[in-house]
Parts: structure tokens; sequence; C-alpha cells
């Protein structure tokens, strides 16, 4: 199906003000008064999630959440169940911006029943658990957040071992968790298991976040001059990057 003509704007939006939220929120305020008026509802749910990630970048937790509703509400009146699914996996992550983690599992779990059975949908299973799993982990429950972190971070090793972006990122979760719970050998191993996603990421942020989880594992146990220099590599990164 074509896009409509308000849909192709948001498009040129996102595009023109990527990285800068509050100009884009500005810009996708004005084009969501004339969807609510054209009665094109996909674009009306399209802008409120939109609008919810721009203010979640912002830091704005208070905004987070009445958007990423709205949008829910809009798309569980459709069969759209791609966006659905979207709605609902951001709306878990509006609860989780403000500690209310129950509701954030609900709408996780939501987003998982939502994809169940069907293809052509932009949110991953794996991407969902890793959410959930991040939500056991704020609420202190380390054991079911460490079964669930493992098995999206070696899923996606699996199925997935293309995209380094994703693997990186359920293993710093990974080797986080393993910290939390004072098992630094774990790791760093596993910081050692993503080494080679790293080199293929060059100079994507998560290379930082590398270098500075590695740094403070080495700390940890006891290994200061390694701990130095992965924290010099991160500081380098921060200048040239």
């Amino acid at each position: 199906m074509s896009k409509s003509v308000l849909d192709e704007r948001v498009d040129q939006i996102i595009r023109a003000t990527k990285n800068e939220y509050a100009s884009q929120v500005k810009e996708l305020k004005k084009v969501l008064r004339e969807a609510e008026k054209a009665e094109d509802f996909f674009v009306v749910g399209r802008i409120n999630l939109q609008l919810s990630m721009c203010y979640f970048e912002l830091g704005n937790r208070v905004a987070i959440l009445p958007y990423a509703c709205k949008a829910v509400g809009i798309f569980e009146n459709t069969n759209d169940y791609a966006m659905l699914a979207k709605s609902y996996n951001f709306l878990g992550i509006a609860y989780g911006a403000q500690e209310n983690y129950l509701q954030s599992l609900d709408s996780y779990n939501k987003a998982l029943e939502t994809i169940r059975g069907r293809k052509k949908v932009d949110v991953s299973r794996e991407t969902i658990r890793n959410n959930i799993a991040e939500s056991y982990y704020q609420m202190g429950e380390y054991q079911k957040s460490m079964q669930i972190m493992k098995g999206c971070f070696h899923s996606c090793r699996k199925k997935k071992p293309e995209k380094h972006d994703a693997i990186v990122i359920y293993g710093l979760n990974l080797s986080d968790l393993y910290e939390s719970m004072n098992d630094f050998k774990m790791s760093l191993a596993v910081l050692d298991d993503i080494n080679p996603d790293i080199e293929a990421l060059e100079k994507d942020p998560l290379v930082y976040g590398y270098y500075a989880r590695r740094s403070c594992v080495l700390y940890k146990l006891g290994d200061v001059e390694g701990g130095g220099k992965f924290a010099d590599l991160a500081l380098a990164f921060i200048r040239t990057g």
C-alpha cells in the first residue's frame, strides 16, 4: 500500500531532524494536527509513537508515557500488527522509564503475543525479550534476567551472526548482569566473546560502551594496567568519535 502524503512528510521530518529531537518534536506536532483533522489514523499513531521516542531521547519521563499509550490505543483498533508490536514494546520502555516494571513487563508480554506466529514485524523477539530481562534486572530478579539474557545473546549469535550491533548490545547487558552478581570472570568472558563483533563496528557508540565496561571489569579483577588501557581507549574514542 502506498504511503499517504502526510506519511511521506513524517519520513522527511525524521530524516531532516535526525538526532535533533527537540526540532523533530516541533515539526511532528504540526503534522499530527493535520493527520488528526484528515483522520489519517496510521499517521496519527505513528507520530504518537515517534514523539514518545523523541521525549525518551530528550529525557522527558513525563511525556514519554502518554504518547506511547496513544500509539497503542490507535493500533489496537487496526490490523497493523507490526506497528502495534512496536508500540507495545515502546510502552514497556515508557513504563520502565518511570520505574513501573510490572506494567513494563505486561506491555512487553503483549508485544510478544502480538508478533507470535507473524512475519514482517519490525521488532524482533530477541529485542523484546532483552527488554523483559532488563525489567527483571531492575527489579533485582537476577536469575530470571540471566536466563532470558543468555537466551537472547546465544539466539542472536546463532541465527543472526551478521547483526554485530545486536550481539554487542545483548553481550554488554549480559556482562553487566554478571558484574552485578560479582562474577567478574564471567563478565570478562562475555566481553571476550563479543570482541570480534566490536571490531566489526568501528565508530559505533557501542564501542565506547565496550571499552568502558571492559575497563571497569578489569579494575575489579585487580588488573590495573588493563583497566587503565581500556579507560584510555574509551577516552580516545570520545575525542575522535
